[in-house]
Formats: structure tokens, sequence, C-alpha cells
């Protein structure tokens, strides 16, 4: 989904010119989470980190992921905020955006962790 989201905002009038990469390292696990939801949620990152590489001129943005058994997290360095909207936008997924440093970092629990959780909660009651 995330490269459905650089590829729909490589339409962008002003930013279509800056190039996102991304780190991705193999063996990512897969996430659960609405699909729509995610989708503009990746736009608003992607849109972030386009705007703080065209403050510095650069022509390229970096977005990083990576993972382990329980999450999956996506860097994109920016000083912007995602706002209130963001922030519904992850809990919907059922992450969380936090800023470390000069980067966002989306969070989202992998699918094994979900079904994981579902299964405790199922065998306490």
């Amino acid at each position: 989904l995330l490269d459905d989201a650089i590829a729909l905002h490589a339409h962008h009038p002003r930013l279509r010119a800056i190039e996102c990469a991304v780190d991705r390292p193999d063996g990512l696990l897969p996430v659960r989470v609405p699909r729509w939801a995610l989708l503009r949620l990746l736009l608003l990152l992607v849109d972030a980190a386009k705007r703080a590489a065209g403050e510095d001129a650069s022509p390229r943005v970096a977005l990083g992921l990576s993972g382990d058994d329980e999450l999956v997290r996506l860097r994109s360095r920016t000083a912007e905020e995602l706002g209130a909207y963001g922030a519904s936008l992850a809990t919907r997924c059922g992450g969380v955006v936090a800023r470390d440093g000069d980067h966002l970092v989306l969070t989202l629990p992998t699918l094994s962790a979900l079904r994981r959780r579902e299964r405790d909660e199922s065998g306490a009651v």
C-alpha cells in the first residue's frame, strides 16, 4: 500500500519532482488495517516528508520501513505533524504516529501480534 501512496502522490502538482525511496528490508510481516485509512495516513506521511525535502531543496526523500514479530514501523524525516486527522487515522489502523527526533514514526501491530492478542482476549473471557 505504501507503493500505492507514493504513486498517487507523484501526481501532486508542486511536489511530484521529489522522488521517494523506500528502505524496505526482507521479511516484513503483514498488518491488518482498514485499507482506506492506511492509504490516507500514508499519503499524509509521504506529503509531510516531501514538503520537508522541498524546504531543503532535496530532490529525494527516504522512507524507512522496519519491523519485528510485534510491530511494523515507517519512519519519515519531517518537522511537520499530522494533526488530529492523522492521529485518528493511526488509531483507526490500531497504531500510533509519534515523533522521534526529526522523524515521524508510524507504528502498527503485525497481523500475528493482533491474532495473538485476539486469542489471548478470547481465552480470558
